[in-house]
């Protein structure tokens, strides 16, 4: 089914693991959500102390629009796997946040666009792509910021990277590609940028 969620307060999400636990949002569903600061799917605590095991999977469609949203974020030792399409659009929005291991099928869609955006933060954790990825954004945004762990991207040309940063002179943000620090490896061999 279809479902447009609208006029919910920040910090929400459509759905969480926590513990051990699975969540999977299932193929031929959509969400369509409006709000700032909200969560697709989430897996783990994010809190002390950390909880190890969860999975959240998306086989479905999830469409989030709303200033610091995030379409998907996993927690250490916890795991989110995108088999479905993920959109999200809004300032300083992110696609994926990653501390644990993130997987995105040949199935798997993702985009993000936006002011300040952020395609996909990699803190640590394991990044495997594949599917398609179109990340674009202005003023600052960033398409792949891995801080240390593993960013792996079978995408080929199949992964898009663009920044806007026309207004430059006017003082904005030049935006980046890739930024990697503290010893990661991210390997996206014949992506366009």
């Amino acid at each position: 089914g279809t479902n447009a969620i609208t006029g919910i307060g920040e910090k929400n999400s459509l759905m969480q693991a926590g513990g051990t636990g699975t969540v999977t949002f299932k193929a031929g569903n959509t969400a369509t959500i409006t709000a700032p600061k909200f969560y697709g799917m989430t897996a783990g605590s994010f809190a002390t102390p950390a909880t190890s095991g969860a999975t959240a999977t998306n086989n479905g469609t999830i469409d989030i629009t709303g200033d610091g949203s995030v379409a998907m974020a996993a927690d250490t030792k916890n795991t989110i796997n995108n088999n479905g399409e993920l959109k999200v659009t809004g300032k300083g929005a992110t696609g994926i946040y990653n501390l644990g291991t993130f997987t995105q099928a040949a199935t798997g869609k993702l985009e993000v666009s936006g002011e300040k955006s952020l395609g996909l933060y990699n803190k640590e954790g394991t990044m495997t792509l594949d599917g398609k990825a179109t990340i674009s954004g202005t003023k600052g945004a960033i398409g792949i910021f891995s801080n240390g762990g593993t960013v792996t991207s079978n995408m080929g040309s199949n992964l898009e990277i663009t920044s806007d940063d026309t207004g430059i002179g006017k003082g904005d943000t030049p935006g980046l590609g890739v930024y990697a620090a503290k010893g990661a490896t991210v390997s996206i061999n014949g992506a366009k940028i």
